[in-house]
């Protein structure tokens, strides 16, 4: 008897903690509805046909699986046209428990994506995190851009076609920037 009334208390709690979970969303969609509202911006609750937007500028959303682009927000800021969302996607993660068996799990990623029309016309610029198989690509194939600051190196890869143009974008105080944040890739292109 007391098994299902502990049973009955775990159901119970994941409901409500899934139930308080739902509520925050909610509130938080509210809240963006609402900031788009006062700002003449359009909100878009979910719209992923906005990932395959910029295939053609180094894949930054290529990584893991289920992918979305979510509470999207979009229109003219300060006379330029800006798109914010949230990008979410998903990995496999391996792990090996205490009797020595593998175990996988999926693992939620979350990022903030901004596109801001400057106006201009660059050449392709990628600064993503570095991992081995983007440190091997780089080495093999001699497309990540080494920059004076080793540490910043072994964190990053950058990509750009015009060398001279990554340099002077990615100056020592925008290595530093990234540097507190090395999650942080961007891609400026087009």
């Amino acid at each position: 008897m007391s098994s299902w009334l502990i049973v009955i208390g775990i159901v119970a709690l994941v409901g409500g903690l899934a139930y308080l979970s739902y509520r925050a969303n909610q509130a938080r969609v509210a809240a963006l509805r609402a900031f788009a509202l006062r700002h003449n911006l359009y909100f878009t609750e979910r719209d992923d046909s906005l990932l395959a937007r910029w295939e053609a500028f180094g894949g930054a959303f290529d990584e893991g699986f289920d992918r979305e682009a979510r509470n999207i927000l979009h229109g003219a800021w300060e006379g330029r046209h800006a798109l914010l969302f949230e990008y979410r996607f998903h990995t496999m993660e391996n792990a090996t428990n205490s009797q020595g068996q593998m175990t996988q799990t999926k693992q939620a990623h979350d990022r903030a994506v901004v596109a801001l029309d400057t106006g201009q016309v660059y050449p392709l610029l990628s600064v993503t995190s570095e991992n081995l198989f983007s440190r091997m690509v780089g080495r093999f194939t001699g497309s990540d851009i080494n920059l004076e600051w080793e540490d910043f190196n072994r964190e990053f890869t950058v990509r750009c076609h015009d060398r001279r143009f990554a340099t002077d974008v990615l100056t020592q105080q925008m290595m530093e920037l990234l540097m507190r944040e090395p999650r942080a890739g961007w891609t400026l292109c087009g």
